[in-house]
């Protein structure tokens, strides 16, 4: 499987040489910390739209 692969596991090869480390474009993470930030400070929630109130809040 590996060796059907090369191609996919060294796509990072053909990025330019200047360029030192491949940055991540996940723009989830940010979003990911604030949730669980904002859902942190409560701690427990009694049922799902419980949970749901101050996540959508961040999602809005």
């Amino acid at each position: 499987m590996l060796r059907n692969a090369t191609s996919d596991l060294l796509a990072f090869a053909d990025f330019p040489i200047h360029r030192t480390r491949i940055r991540s474009a996940n723009p989830l993470e940010p979003l990911n910390k604030e949730v669980n930030r904002g859902t942190h400070v409560v701690g427990l929630f009694l049922n799902s739209e419980a949970l749901l109130r101050p996540a959508g809040a961040v999602l809005i």
